[in-house]
């Protein structure tokens, strides 16, 4: 058998043709690629904003889905998420949002839920029963009231 050539540093010369050259080029190609936008899953994630800054800056989350947490009360014309609780005894309703509950599992529920996670759009535009409220969070899907362990 011939001894294959062998370049100035004394290595031997290995002929690959040039379609496998090809396709170990797009092979790592590949790996440092990053995949198509189709292949990741759409962020469902509401993202945690305070009331106040839902209320201070309304155009930065309009559209948007969110989590905020605060004094939930539930009542005919007054599904209501307030700042505190000291809001909604003082009917300071600019200082919260009207919860939007029609066809959502939340609808028929009436009472003081008390300081509560609620997770839905935010609408700006919106302002509830009267025009009354700040803004209004639509398509709610969490209403889940803070249980803090006894002390």
């Amino acid at each position: 058998m011939a001894e294959r050539p062998r370049n100035r540093a004394g290595w031997t010369r290995v002929l690959v043709p040039v379609n496998a050259r090809a396709g170990i080029f797009f092979f790592f190609l590949l790996l440092v690629a990053e995949p198509p936008a189709a292949f990741y899953e759409p962020t469902t994630e509401p993202e945690e904003v305070s009331l106040v800054a839902l209320l201070a800056a309304p155009e930065r989350h309009r559209g948007k889905r969110v989590l905020v947490t605060g004094f939930v009360d539930l009542e005919f014309e007054g599904n209501a998420v307030y700042l505190h609780e000291d809001d909604f005894r003082h009917y300071l309703t600019k200082n919260g949002l009207w919860l939007a509950l029609d066809g959502t599992p939340f609808a028929r529920k009436e009472g003081r839920l008390g300081y509560a996670f609620v997770t839905g759009t935010f609408d700006p535009d919106a302002h509830g029963h009267m025009g009354l409220f700040g803004g209004t969070l639509r398509d709610v899907d969490r209403l889940e009231p803070i249980r803090l362990p006894p002390r």
